[in-house]
């Protein structure tokens, strides 16, 4: 199959749902382990492992998505596909529908959600910016009394 051909947000859904894939029978196959993994990986002590694994998936699944970004927004999707991909994979755990459909369907959600968001990007940067310099300002009328 090749995605390059596909809408950005089927590249997306197609390979986060691939990857999701493979660990269907560590949740609810003979080898329900998957939960105590990602428990493992919650602990203290894990954290920079588990942190760079998710950051390497991330770049992973954004390179086969063919994301090109050289400026912030290769950060943002980075991001955003981390937080896309994990929120799915905890969904995933408690799924009970036939052959996870409600995951499936949380997933499109989250792309759709994402999809909103990074269309408001530039006016929540917009904004963001116009609080930090709101704030600077109320701090310099603060310490200049």
């Amino acid at each position: 199959m090749d995605l390059k051909s596909l809408p950005m947000k089927e590249r997306i859904k197609i390979a986060i749902k691939t990857r999701l894939e493979f660990i269907i029978p560590y949740i609810n196959g003979n080898f329900v382990t998957w939960p105590q993994a990602l428990a493992l990986l919650a602990q203290p002590s894990n954290i920079p492992s588990s942190i760079l694994s998710i950051a390497i998936l991330s770049d992973e699944l954004c390179f086969l998505c063919g994301d090109q970004s050289i400026d912030m927004s290769w950060y943002f999707n980075r991001f955003g596909l981390a937080g896309i991909y994990a929120a799915t994979e905890i969904y995933m755990l408690t799924d009970r529908s036939d052959s996870f459909k409600d995951t499936w369907d949380f997933l499109d959600r989250s792309i759709e959600d994402a999809i909103y968001l990074i269309n408001k990007q530039a006016e929540i940067i917009r904004h963001l910016s116009y609080l930090g310099q709101l704030t600077i300002s109320n701090l310099n009328q603060f310490y200049n009394k």
